[in-house]
């Protein structure tokens, strides 16, 4: 299944990539809601939230640069405790010189993905005044289609277009529950492969780390 989600995201365009994900997922959330075994139905997850990121090599330190990381997740149980989930995000990247832009000579990048989270989870911490495991510890592989780019870094602002237009990267986080529904997330996500290519060169550079914080409801 990765790969296949791969081989779309290196393919598609953009709004062809988004309209097949839509109708995959709709067509899971329709099987499951028609489903007897309501142990093993999908449940499904709205997910609001930020990242903070970096890219190394661009010559910027530390996560600054500020973005939306916002979505949905579609989860399947395999058993009380474990089960994997099927995600669907705007994943706002990137790297700044600062926060909070205060001047014309700050610096940034900014690169707007379309990402398909494929994780695997493990609950833990059973509550029964919420009814629900308390903490959640998930890991991911995450394919991500770049749809938009744009820099004011003198090193790249005439070079946009040579950032690949998709990346794959490796995300471990956990979840702390808040309410029967609700929950707080915490992840840090790491590009596996080099997203930009150097200009008349064979060689590539730059990989993005990010930090996400985001706040998750159920739809269960």
């Amino acid at each position: 299944m990765i790969f296949i989600v791969i081989y779309l995201f290196r393919t598609f365009s953009t709004s062809r990539l988004l309209l097949t994900l839509l109708i995959i997922m709709s067509s899971i959330m329709s099987i499951s809601a028609q489903s007897e075994d309501t142990d093993r139905r999908f449940e499904a997850d709205i997910v609001i939230g930020a990242n903070f990121s970096q890219l190394d090599g661009d010559g910027i330190a530390g996560f600054n640069k500020a973005g939306i990381k916002a979505g949905f997740d579609i989860n399947y149980p395999t058993s009380q405790t474990k089960g994997w989930t099927l995600g669907l995000y705007l994943d706002q990247r990137g790297s700044s010189t600062r926060l909070i832009r205060t001047n014309v000579f700050d610096q940034f990048i900014s690169l707007q993905y379309l990402s398909l989270p494929i994780s695997v989870y493990s609950k833990s911490w059973w509550q029964d005044d919420i009814n629900r495991y308390k903490i959640k510890v998930h890991g991911s592989i995450v394919p991500a289609r770049l749809f938009a780019s744009s820099s004011d870094n003198p090193s790249f602002d005439n070079e946009t277009d040579s950032f690949k237009k998709w990346d794959v990267s490796l995300l471990v986080g956990v979840s702390y529950g808040l309410g029967p529904r609700a929950s707080l997330r915490l992840s840090a996500e790491r590009s596996m492969l080099k997203i930009y290519r150097i200009p008349n060169s064979t060689e590539t550079g730059l990989q993005s780390y990010q930090l996400n914080f985001s706040y998750a409801h159920s739809l269960k």
